[in-house]
């Protein structure tokens, strides 16, 4: 299969991890987690590469707080780790943008235009993780999926609430 140029790196890559794993079965699983994080970190910082140039890492991470529904201010503080006065900024940066409303309750939720932001960087993301697992035998994916839900699982159990506040 025939790949576009900006996802044959990132193939070419699992291809070469997919040959080091079966040359070393009884890798450390710590090391083959951070070679697969360093992939998936590969995949999610080139999702928003193109959009940095219209709101920074940090306004983008809270456009990902307020995707699930509309927040208030100390929520959106809760989950963002931010004092304050960063929100504050970051907030005022992102209703410039049109990116952001504030509500008559005073909380605030995505525009549609925000949404929209998000959607492409979620839909791009997806297409080159979909481009790799199909580089991947069948029974190569099956087992890419398990071992992810165990571990998305695992993370979930040490550390509750991992994967649910806003990521890259």
């Amino acid at each position: 299969m025939q790949h576009s140029g900006r996802y044959q790196e990132a193939i070419d890559s699992v291809a070469l991890s997919r040959r080091v794993l079966r040359s070393q079965p009884d890798q450390d699983p710590v090391t083959a987690a951070v070679g697969a994080s360093s992939a998936l970190l590969a995949v999610a910082t080139r999702s928003v590469s193109e959009i940095l140039e219209m709101v920074t890492l940090t306004q983008y991470r809270t456009m990902l707080a307020l995707t699930p529904a509309a927040q208030m201010f100390s929520q959106l503080r809760s989950v963002m780790g931010l004092d304050p006065a960063r929100l504050d900024h970051e907030l005022d940066g992102l209703i410039q943008g049109g990116w952001v409303q504030q509500l008559d309750d005073g909380a605030f939720c995505l525009t549609t235009h925000g949404m929209q932001l998000v959607t492409h960087v979620d839909n791009k993301r997806q297409a080159e993780l979909a481009d790799i697992l199909a580089s991947l035998p069948r029974a190569d994916r099956r087992a890419v999926a398990n071992a992810f839900s165990i571990f998305a699982s695992a993370a979930e159990s040490e550390h509750p609430g991992v994967g649910h506040g806003p990521a890259l």
